[in-house]
């Protein structure tokens, strides 16, 4: 297309799902109440990480939390969700509130990124799990099985070969 054409249409013509009228467009850091951040519930991760006790420990002893969770949240939804892993530190933040009321555990400082597509937030969850957490065999080979429906439905097929889903899985 003509460069003059894109230049005058909203987002240079690509369409842009906001969560909410309001949400950024791009990555921004927000301070955010512990309680309108939920975990990400398909989380490739279904068994609690053998670390939480030695996560919430550290988090205590600090006062917070040093990384800030990347959160993002779905078109129409009142509430963020972690985005790239994060969901035991929201955990331990979380019960850490609610059992101190101390106000260092209230609130806390993330990264926003705009929502893009369910099979993206699944696939850095599996990332951020393979790379960080030990995480069951049984939970990734879940987690594969999901992030491969999911591509399908969002490609519109009722299922992806192999091979597609082996180049999918290499170019993520």
């Amino acid at each position: 297309p003509n460069l003059g054409e894109l230049l005058l249409q909203p987002n240079f013509g690509q369409s842009r799902d906001l969560s909410r009228p309001g949400d950024s467009i791009v990555p921004t850091q927000l301070l955010l109440d512990v309680t309108q951040i939920r975990r990400y519930e398909q989380d490739p991760r279904q068994h609690a990480n053998i670390k939480f006790d030695e996560i919430k420990a550290s988090i205590l002893a600090q006062g917070g939390i040093n990384n800030p969770l990347t959160v993002t949240r779905r078109p129409g939804e009142e509430h963020y969700i972690i985005e790239a892993g994060g969901n035991t530190r929201l955990r331990a933040l979380q019960e850490l509130w609610e059992e101190t009321r101390d106000e260092r555990f209230h609130y806390t400082h993330v990264l926003f990124k705009p929502w893009e597509s369910e099979s993206q937030i699944l696939t850095r969850h599996l990332i951020e799990n393979e790379l960080r957490g030990e995480m069951l065999f049984v939970d990734k080979a879940r987690g594969l099985e999901a992030l491969r429906r999911q591509w399908a439905v969002e490609s519109g097929s009722q299922e992806l070969t192999d091979g597609d889903f082996h180049r999918r899985l290499k170019e993520a």
